[in-house]
């Protein structure tokens, strides 16, 4: 484990090192604004040594959330400054021109959270320690109302769903040259989200049921319809949400671990390696618009991909310093107050949002119509240092990303308690919702999460009561 630590500690301070000296040689290539961000690989490996360094990340209570957010980070702080530096003037989206002032002050802001947030995440290191998993879950609910439910989403997808094509499978096809989107008709969206829970309903089912086989006989057939099972999961596609297959892979590979703890590394591979190939292909469609080529290959060969495309796309993402100054200018104009804060959290949370919608536009579809001149109200996400700043100022410009990490470790301390494998599904899919996108505003976030909680999670419970009573009766 320290020689494992000590190769991670090293990787931090090398890449941390050439970041800042190829940041310094291209530093007269940043435009007016930008220059603060020559700071950041020091001022991140500075943090990371004095708070994390010393601390055995696989040793502590919450080792996703911790790992996750150095991840996001080191994005943001050591490989995104290298390559903004170089793109030089078009190091960001070209219609966006926020003030230098307002870029400077973002930057200061992102140092500022920064440090919070590894303060915070030093603490919870020190606090908590690792727990061993119980590797005795079981399915708790009723299996013959799981079995009902997953033929009514079946008979669902069969009636409507292919012709509605409310969800793909592995690779979106490109003849037609029309672009997939996503699906704005909540009754659609309703009936998609019953047709996905009874595709990981299966897998939980099936994964509890062979897993119980291998047990007894050793046989690795078992184990191979399980992961069969695991890879249907995540070659399921929701529109050009490629967050999907992270979400399908994390859980399935959490669940099959558990399982199947002698075969982690076959799971990685075999799980892991179908979603990041799916993960290349829709990547492709999206940003090299292989639907108006009608190939993958005709889209790459006309691909433009520079040190301009991946600064855009790293500030787009990844919360940089562009997207959050056009935040600061925004708020300065728009002047929100606290009941846009409550109603930006009812219209997210779900059954709440349906009394409540209609009733004016959320901060997200206000930034957006800034951006685009009224012409579209999505697009950019305001992140966690943007959208703290929009409603408590400079001072306390780090309240979201920190309300992120704590719920980010609520969450996990839930997933490793959890003794059902359809509640650890539930809190390994919200789990990883919250910390792959730790730098999105935290309503954002709340829309999947309590989407997930109310439908799943209240099937879940209910299918665990009726079975109680089965048994009590």
């Amino acid at each position: 484990m320290k020689v494992r630590k000590s190769y991670f500690n090293i990787v931090i301070f090398i890449s941390a090192i050439v970041s800042f000296i190829i940041t310094l040689i291209n530093y007269y290539n940043f435009s007016d604004g930008y220059n603060l961000m020559i700071l950041f690989p020091i001022v991140f490996l500075l943090l990371y040594v004095a708070f994390i360094s010393s601390i055995d990340i696989k040793k502590v209570k919450t080792p996703i959330t911790i790992s996750m957010f150095l991840w996001v980070q080191w994005i943001r702080y050591i490989l995104m400054p290298p390559i903004m530096a170089i793109a030089g003037e078009f190091l960001g989206t070209s219609f966006l021109n926020p003030s230098v002032e307002a870029i400077n002050l973002a930057n200061i802001l992102m140092i500022v959270d920064l440090a919070v947030n590894f303060i915070l995440i030093g603490y919870i290191a020190r606090i908590s320690k690792r727990s061993e998993l119980n590797h005795n879950a079981i399915v708790k609910g009723n299996k013959i109302l799981y079995i009902i439910f997953i033929i009514f989403a079946l008979l669902i997808y069969i009636a409507i769903g292919i012709k509605s094509k409310m969800i793909g499978f592995l690779i979106i096809p490109v003849y037609g040259g029309d672009r997939v989107g996503d699906i704005t008709d909540s009754f659609i969206v309703i009936l998609r989200q019953i047709v996905l829970i009874g595709v990981f309903l299966s897998f939980i089912l099936g994964v509890n049921f062979f897993s119980k086989k291998y047990n007894k006989t050793k046989r690795i057939i078992y184990f191979n319809l399980s992961i069969l099972l695991a890879l249907l999961n995540v070659s399921i596609i929701v529109g050009e949400r490629r967050t999907s297959q992270v979400y399908a892979a994390f859980c399935s590979i959490w669940i099959l671990c558990y399982a199947y703890p002698q075969f982690k590394k076959k799971i990685f591979l075999y799980v892991g390696g179908l979603a990041l190939f799916i993960l290349v292909f829709m990547s492709i469609y999206k940003f090299s618009s292989a639907f108006i080529y009608g190939s993958y290959i005709e889209a790459l060969k006309n691909s433009n991909f520079n040190y301009s495309w991946g600064s855009q796309i790293l500030q787009s993402y990844f919360a940089g310093s562009q997207d959050i100054a056009v935040a600061i200018e925004f708020s300065r104009i728009y002047g929100l107050n606290i009941e846009n804060l409550i109603y930006d959290f009812m219209r997210s949370t779900v059954p709440i949002s349906f009394f409540v919608k209609g009733i004016g536009n959320i901060t997200s579809q206000l930034f957006n119509l800034y951006i685009y001149g009224g012409k579209q109200s999505t697009g950019h996400i305001i992140s966690t240092t943007a959208y703290s700043y929009m409603y408590f100022g400079i001072i306390f410009s780090w309240i979201f990303s920190t309300l992120n990490i704590l719920i980010s470790y609520f969450i996990e301390s839930n997933l490793i308690a959890s003794k059902s494998y359809e509640m650890m599904y539930v809190w390994a899919y919200i789990l990883i919702r919250f910390t792959f996108s730790i730098m999105t505003n935290t309503p954002q976030l709340m829309t999947s999460t309590s989407i997930m909680l109310v439908t799943a999670g209240v099937l879940f419970k209910v299918s665990e009561i009726c079975r109680l009573r089965r048994k009590y009766i």
